[in-house]
């Protein structure tokens, strides 16, 4: 699966791999390609702070959250997904 989970809730998310087990073999391989899109801005809530390793530290002000690195594939395909979404 390539750039599918990551425009999913959680929930959603675990309907999906759950249906693919179902409907996998004993030699089935699975092979997930997904983008990880940093913050760019600060988080202030700290929600997910609580899982470590799940977001990378934050840079101090006035830097951008993420040290203002740029991945452009990561962010225009998950603009791409948006705009998808948002067709009629």
């Amino acid at each position: 699966m390539k750039h599918i989970l990551h425009d999913w809730s959680d929930f959603n998310c675990v309907k999906i791999l759950k249906a693919l087990w179902n409907a996998s073999s004993a030699n089935t391989k699975l092979v997930l390609m997904e983008f990880l899109v940093p913050y760019a801005c600060l988080d202030p809530s700290g929600k997910h702070s609580t899982i470590p390793g799940l977001v990378p530290p934050e840079a101090p002000a006035p830097l951008l959250a993420n040290y203002g690195a740029v991945n452009a594939t990561a962010y225009n395909a998950d603009m791409v997904v948006c705009i998808f979404h948002l067709a009629p």
